[in-house]
């Protein structure tokens, strides 16, 4: 702790000595015997020490005892201590124990409407010094900033934050916290926080019409280009207009921005005249909330306009950033001059008496909902003062009253914000004095004062709440001077107001006045607040800030007026002209407790006078009525005795007119009317759900709650079916759905809107997604099923680590997971996990396997991967039942024959497989060696798929169980899919990788019904089958077997690859013998099959053959047809051909 203040004194010799600091004022007494007493003025709360020597050369040593440091509580301090020295100096140290403090702000802590680029002053202050290294200031989510950044700046202990151009605060609406460390240079530390609430983004409403004045375009604004203002009278505007009709209407805002001469005015009625191209229109003030939809407005978008329409050179108001004023005030004067018979009195404050003010005003107001929703309004910075006070007087007497300083000085300022904002502000001085001289003589004091001031208050919810602050401040007497037979005591106060009128050329309307003054006073102390001080001088510096009150009562009600009376308008500027009225007012139907409103619009020479009528009697204004001597009357919460013939007069020094009889109608009970309805709500399993509704109305009110239409009733878990509130405990689902209730009295009913209740069930997977052995280059697809409530989330990983959609794959996020061109990399465990408000479940893994492509073997096709449309093909549909549904289908790439097996490669691997261990219940036949092989049965051409793959070193695909573990080399067994390595040797396709290769590739979703794709129609041209004319499609020139296979040797085969090819290079697709495939057949499969590589039902009682073959029709030619054989069918019309994954 280093000292701040200190004074110095001896045993024998009373002296005072500068030391480094301001004198600290001592008083120092003996009592002759080695004891002294050491006394000094203290600031509360404030700790202090007393050091001591002998020799001023010496070092200073804190004075003996078990005390060494006092804590003051009240504005003096003493201390008892012992003397014996020949000489002996004492000083008194003030500590310095406190953090730095932070003593203003700009803008100010929980400010509004701050706009975007506003930079950030905050004023600290510490009575050691300030560390600049030690400084931190972080602004909402960014990072912590210290002076090193170009953005921060401190000067005479002033921290500026300054955004670069290019940069905001923060966006609309948004609210920020800042936060400022800093240490002091002894390391007392301290962090201080506080909030902004940035400007929101102006929305004018809709209805704001332009007519003149702007500065520059607004957004969202319509413009009534000529319109062009002919005259005014009170509230009948009269505008003239070139084009067919004004564009006006009832309900519009009309805005004219002229300086000096700025209107807003809400339409009331209107009487357009196409004929004169003019339109009266009857219009009343327009409040600032209905011509902003959503918009704030601060002090520093303000600009000076005038100032009492002369500048002020004794007052330097700044333009932009606050309404700032500095002002030097001298305030000697004379307060009291009495001569009297009792006597003499005078009391005057002396020259040299001054006040330095150096302060800023600011207000800001926000705008949502075409309601004011926050305001605030302060002033802040720093007085200076002295006061000396000399009295005299001959005899006792108390005196006190209130002198103004200076005149008021009013000062107008305008902002745009999609419309025009005036302020005016109003700046008074007076001096408050109050002198209580209980003696007779000469009395003379005085004080001086520095310290800043902050005093304002916010609206918030409908609330006044008071934000000042009062900083401690050190006082200073002055004098005394004293020549008293008694006590005299005396107290000068210098009171700054400034009062701010918001939008005061408009006027604020809305059924309430213009404004709302503060309850009382605002004072930085206030004038019960007694601070003890020698000379008796009380002193404070206060604001009286007068601004707009509570929020409109009723900012969206509706007026309907009918049509004004078209009306011939002279103009005759030099005749008086009586009055006349234009539109008189019209009668009204209002319920009890409703507001009635009646207007006049009348013309004549000004100025004109009002007075409204009820049933002939003459009205005033009262707690209900208002409005009585002015061209607008208003009725609120009407009773049956307002009901009547309602007139007024208007008056002019020409004459005066009574309008015609306006009826008002006042019904009896008031009909439910709902205020706050129910709200949707989303509930899981055993959770509770409440409804509520709020409604007002003639009580009693009745309710009944409804779900989906049907009257509720209490029950073990819903209560509340009759009253406000609904309650459903233990919610299931059948509780979902939409509630309302019907409010009821007598006067009639009203239903609330529907909210609804959402019965959310956690997600449950139904079909895990399935493990896949996949060549590289290819495309992976996984897939999951999910039962529960919408709406479901997805989140697939590999390996445990959440995928990302990116050039490769894609689906992440969704149903269904798609990795195209895999890679080894892409190898591993896929995972979904899925998840809904009600909770998240994790799929099983499916393990991906990539496989290196080997290039295909020779006499094979690759088919690429890909989707395709599977079943009948042709529209309308002519195929049997089992071809349906048809059904979108995908499938990994693989190999496949280009051609039937044919006897000699039947042969060449039949004898290596017999002389290894293979047993065959058929040895094959075939018509001749480039023939297709027949005759053979299905467990045959498994078993032969096995013997090839081994006889060229391949792993064999078929297997005598799930083990993998024995190949099937011997016997008829019923192989079930587990039984297959489906990625390793040759094997059967299956009945969707027959189908997609026999299509062809010409399109995976063309609709085509043979296996090539430039007609439908078949001829012994393309095929070798059975020709007949019983099917249209069937156009072949010669009819029954094919003629040149019809060689009179049985069976009618053709040589492999006779006809051509497909669109994969696959030949005898169609025809000459029907080809094995792997699927157990089922007529009903398509009906449930997967979408992705299916392979058939795990049983059945026949395989599936397709194709069609020599002695079949052109139906049974098509690529959609299905049958099937016994697996130990063998026929002359029999064979197969076979395929292999790639990489195998």
């Amino acid at each position: 702790m280093k000292p701040d203040l200190c004074s110095l004194s001896s045993l024998f010799l009373v002296v005072s000595v500068a030391c480094g600091a301001a004198t600290l004022e001592s008083h120092v007494t003996s009592d002759g015997v080695g004891h002294i007493q050491i006394s000094w003025p203290a600031i509360p709360g404030a700790p202090y020490t007393i050091q001591t020597t002998t020799n001023l050369a010496q070092p200073w040593q804190r004075l003996e005892g078990e005390q060494q440091v006092w804590t003051a509580t009240t504005n003096a301090l003493s201390r008892v201590a012992d003397a014996t020295d020949y000489a002996r100096f004492f000083r008194i140290v003030k500590l310095d124990t406190r953090a730095p403090e932070v003593v203003r702000l700009d803008p100010i802590a929980e400010a509004i409407a701050v706009p975007l680029q506003s930079p950030l002053r905050i004023w600290v202050a510490d009575e050691t010094g300030i560390d600049p290294t030690s400084l931190s200031f972080q602004l909402g989510a960014n990072p912590p900033l210290t002076l090193q950044d170009p953005r921060l700046g401190l000067t005479n202990n002033v921290l500026v934050y300054t955004p670069p151009a290019a940069e905001t605060l923060g966006a609309y609406g948004q609210k920020l916290t800042a936060t400022l460390a800093l240490s002091d240079t002894l390391g007392n530390r301290g962090t201080n926080s506080w909030t902004y609430q940035m400007e929101l983004q102006t929305q004018v409403s809709d209805d704001v019409v332009v007519v003149g004045g702007m500065p520059r375009p607004a957004p969202q604004l319509a413009n009534a280009a000529d319109l062009t203002l002919v005259t005014r009278s009170g509230d009948l505007f009269i505008y003239r207009y070139s084009g067919a009709s004004s564009g006006l209407a009832a309900g519009k805002h009309l805005v004219d921005g002229t300086p000096g001469k700025s209107y807003a005015r809400t339409i009331l009625q209107l009487a357009d005249d196409p004929a004169t191209h003019t339109v009266a229109v009857t219009t009343e003030p327009a409040p600032l909330a209905r011509l902003l939809k959503e918009g704030s407005l601060s002090a520093s978008s303000m600009t000076l306009v005038s100032s009492d329409g002369q500048p002020r050179p004794q007052f330097d108001w700044g333009v932009g950033k606050n309404f700032a004023f500095s002002h030097r005030l001298d305030l000697d004067r004379v307060l009291v001059d009495y001569k009297g018979a009792d006597g003499q009195v005078r009391v005057e404050v002396l020259p040299g008496s001054k006040l330095d003010l150096n302060a800023a005003l600011g207000f800001a107001a926000t705008f949502h909902n075409s309601s004011l929703t926050d305001f605030q309004a302060y002033v802040g910075g720093s007085a200076d003062l002295r006061v000396e006070v000399l009295a005299s007087a001959d005899f006792a007497k108390k005196w006190e009253g209130t002198k103004p300083l200076i005149e008021p000085l009013r000062s107008f300022y305008v902002a745009y914000i999609g419309i025009p904002v005036e302020v005016e502000t109003v700046l008074e001085f007076d001096l408050r004095y109050v002198v209580d001289l209980q003696a007779r003589g000469r009395f003379q004091t005085g004080i001086t004062a520095s310290k800043d001031i902050f005093v304002g208050r916010r609206w918030e919810n409908g609330q006044w709440l008071d934000i000042s602050r009062y900083p401690s401040a050190e006082f200073g007497r002055l004098g005394p001077e004293w020549q008293l037979e008694g006590q005299a005591t005396a107290r000068v106060d210098v009171v700054p107001k400034l009062t701010v009128y918001l939008y005061s050329i408009a006027g604020l309307s809305g059924e309430l006045d213009p404004y709302a003054e503060f309850d009382g006073q605002f004072k930085v102390n206030p004038w019960e607040y007694d601070w003890t001080l020698a000379g008796g001088l009380n002193i404070y510096v206060g604001s009286d800030v007068r601004v707009f009150g509570d929020l409109f009562p009723d900012l969206n009600f509706t007026k309907t007026f009918p049509i004004i009376p078209k009306t011939t308008i002279l103009h005759d500027d030099n005749k008086v002209k009586p009055p006349l009225i234009v539109m008189s007012p019209q009668s009204v139907t209002r319920n009890a407790g409703k507001t009635a409103a009646f207007g006049v619009s009348a013309t004549g020479t000004e100025p004109l006078s009002y007075r409204w009528q009820r049933n002939g009697a003459d009205l005033a204004d009262n707690a209900r009525v208002s409005g009585s001597g002015s061209r607008s009357l208003t009725v609120r919460d009407v009773q049956p005795a307002d009901a009547g013939e309602y007139r007024v007069r208007v008056s002019s020094p020409a004459g005066s007119v009574v309008s015609q009889a306006a009826t008002l109608t006042v019904t009896g009970e008031l009909p439910p009317r709902i205020l706050l309805q129910p709200q949707s709500v989303t509930r899981i399993a055993g959770e509770t759900a409440a409804f509520g509704v709020s409604a007002t109305g003639t009580e009693p009110l009745s309710y009944r709650w409804q779900r989906n239409g049907v009257d509720l009733a209490d029950n073990a878990r819903v209560s509340g079916s009759g009253s406000p509130s609904l309650t459903v405990r233990a919610v299931q689902s059948a509780d979902a759905g939409e509630y309302r209730v019907k409010v009821s009295n007598p006067a009639g009913s009203v239903v609330s809107q529907a909210a609804t209740l959402r019965f959310s069930s956690p997600p449950v997977i139904t079909e895990q997604p399935q493990t896949h052995d996949v060549p590289a280059g290819q495309t992976a697809y996984f897939y999951v099923q999910v039962s529960g409530t919408d709406p479901f989330s997805f989140q697939w990983q590999h390996n445990g680590v959440d995928l990302a959609d990116n050039a490769r794959v894609s689906g992440s996020s969704r149903l269904n997971l798609e990795v195209s061109n895999v890679q080894p990399a892409d190898a591993g465990d896929y995972r979904v996990r899925v998840s809904n408000p009600a909770g998240s479940v994790v799929s099983q893994a499916a393990t991906l396997t990539v496989t290196i492509v080997l290039p295909p073997p020779a006499g094979m096709a690759l088919i690429p991967d890909g989707l395709f449309t599977m079943g009948d093909s042709v529209w309308p549909p002519e195929g049997s039942d089992n071809e349906f549904p048809t059904h979108v289908v995908g499938v990994g790439a693989f190999y496949m024959d280009k051609y039937e097996v044919w006897k000699a490669r039947w042969d060449e691997v039949y004898q290596w497989a017999v002389s290894n261990g293979y047993r065959f219940d058929n040895a094959g036949s075939g018509k001749a060696a480039n023939h297709p092989v027949h005759s053979i049965n299905w467990y045959d051409v498994v078993k032969w798929c096995n013997a090839r793959s081994e006889k060229e070193g391949r792993t064999p695909a078929y297997y005598t169980s799930t083990a993998h573990t024995r190949v099937y080399r011997t016997g008829q067994i019923d192989l079930e899919s587990g039984f297959v390595k489906w990625n390793a040797g040759y094997r059967l396709p299956t009945e969707a990788e027959w189908e997609k290769a026999a299509r062809g590739g010409a399109d995976g979703f063309e609709l085509r019904r043979f296996p090539w794709s430039d007609v439908d129609t078949i001829t012994h041209n393309r095929a070798n089958y059975y020709s007949s004319s019983d099917y249209a499609y069937d156009t072949s020139t010669t009819r029954g077997y094919h003629r040149t296979f019809n060689d009179g040797t049985f069976p009618y085969t053709s040589p492999v690859r006779s006809f051509a090819p497909n669109g994969y290079e696959l030949y005898d697709m169609a025809g000459n013998v029907w080809e094995w495939c792997w699927d157990w057949g089922s007529r009903s499969y398509y009906e449930s099959s997967p979408d992705i590589d299916p392979r058939g039902p795990e049983s059945g009682s026949v395989r599936v053959v397709r194709g069609g073959g020599w002695s079949s029709h052109a139906f049974d030619c098509r690529t959609a047809q299905r049958t099937g054989g016994n697996p130990t069918d063998k026929g002359h019309n029999l064979g197969f051909r076979s395929v292999l994954s790639p990489g195998q």
